[in-house]
């Protein structure tokens, strides 16, 4: 609204006043001064306004009413210059609100933009670590496909077992699951693999077991897997008790020992064969002494046969061939016991015999190394139960690592005696290293 409209709303309140009284006066003024509030105009505007509006309308409303009186207009004139003084007051403090309203603003402003830059700074730290947390992920996962591949290479399993009642967890053992066709995951309880236990070591694996549900760490077990085709496994527990509560926590690791036994087994194999293998000179000298006697009777006998009186020289020849043939067999059926993993058969034997005989067959391998060896035997049989053979080799083996191990030259010896009714086998090597 301009300051026409305004001078024309006045003169309108003036002709309230002078017309209709004072009753309908003060809503108009107070109406008016906030028209003029809102219209930005200083008191002195308004007394300027207020002195134009009493001569307009004097001039209109001579002729037909009296003049207004005095205190009428003055009482309008105070009233419009304190409401004024009031609008520049109210203004101040409205002016002080808005300044105040606007620090509140600019402080708000500024906790705003800060908590605004911490949680951008948040965010990016929450998007770093959600980066680094995929890729640590990433980490575990190829970690844990490598540990997957290194328990199949090495034949690793584990079990966990929330002792004495809880939940019984199994990983690993490839070998064994994917032979016997089981599937680990199904394990939930001892038991269960418990019966897996070849039925001959499971007593000990139970055993075992009961020493872990009374908080205790059992030893170190070597126990098989399956019946037809077992599976060698080694388990080592380790077992933390709960702290004022009964039960704990077992952790079990498992070895598949299976392959070690088999190279285990194909070692001791091939150090048999390699000693028999070693020793075929010293067996084909053993074998080629009695074919030497029995060729020697059998020229004998043929030369006595068409004589009547030697009849008895011949039947002596005849059984001395059978012997040294019965010698010989007795010799390559031992071999291939021994080669084959035969038990061997045991009988009572003459122990300086035997020494006798493998001193006879490391014989040319002493003088390959021109090295002498000396027996000293029992006066009188020494018989023990063993397997002749086996003894025998066992003691051409001693004796050739004994001789190999001293420089040429070397000189040794055996000597055998009987104390407390059992006898007693020592030897001994003397050369430039001193005594073995």
């Amino acid at each position: 609204m301009n300051q026409e409209d305004l001078q024309a709303r006045y003169e309108n309140l003036m002709k309230v006043v002078l017309l209709e009284g004072q009753t309908e006066f003060l809503p108009a003024v107070r109406q008016l001064g906030r028209e003029l509030f809102a219209a930005k105009l200083t008191p002195a505007d308004a007394v300027q306004m207020h002195t134009r509006a009493i001569r307009r309308v004097g001039e209109r409303l001579w002729p037909h009413v009296a003049l207004p009186r005095p205190a009428d207009l003055g009482l309008l004139l105070e009233l419009l210059v304190g409401w004024g003084e009031e609008a520049q007051t109210a203004t101040a403090q409205l002016r002080s609100t808005l300044e105040f309203r606007e620090n509140t603003l600019r402080m708000m402003q500024g906790v705003a933009e800060d908590r605004l830059a911490q949680l951008i700074l948040g965010n990016q730290l929450l998007d770093r670590e959600i980066r680094e947390r995929r890729r640590v992920e990433k980490r575990l996962r190829r970690a844990r496909l490598w540990l997957s591949r290194a328990q199949r290479t090495a034949g690793l399993g584990f079990w966990i077992w929330h002792f004495p009642a809880g939940k019984f967890r199994i990983w690993g053992l490839f070998s064994f699951t994917r032979t016997f066709g089981v599937n680990a995951k199904t394990v939930t309880r001892p038991e269960e693999f418990l019966s897996w236990v070849h039925k001959e070591d499971r007593p000990k694996v139970e055993a075992a077991f009961a020493q872990i549900r009374t908080g205790e760490t059992p030893e170190e077990l070597e126990f098989r897997l399956g019946e037809a085709q077992p599976i060698y496994v080694k388990q080592e527990v380790v077992v933390r008790r709960k702290k004022h509560q009964a039960g704990g926590v077992a952790f079990g690791v498992l070895v598949d020992l299976t392959r070690i036994k088999e190279a285990e087994s194909a070692v001791r194999r091939a150090q048999r064969i390699a000693a028999i293998g070693s020793f075929a000179a010293g067996i084909a000298h053993e074998i080629n002494n009695p074919l030497g006697s029995a060729l020697l009777a059998a020229e004998t006998a043929l030369a006595l046969l068409k004589d009547p009186q030697q009849l008895l020289t011949v039947e002596q020849c005849l059984r001395n061939i059978l012997e040294a043939i019965e010698r010989c067999g007795r010799v390559v059926h031992g071999l291939l016991a021994f080669a084959r993993q035969q038990p061997a058969e045991r009988e009572i034997c003459d122990l300086n015999a035997i020494i006798t005989r493998a001193s006879e067959i490391v014989h040319g391998f002493l003088e390959q190394r021109q090295a002498t060896l000396r027996t000293e035997l029992c006066a009188q049989p020494l018989e023990v139960l063993a397997s002749a053979l086996e003894l025998e080799l066992a003691l051409v083996n001693l004796l050739r690592n004994a001789i190999e191990s001293r420089p040429q030259g070397a000189e040794g010896g055996v000597r055998t005696t009987s104390r407390d009714s059992w006898p007693a086998v020592r030897d001994a090597y003397n050369g430039p290293g001193g005594r073995l």
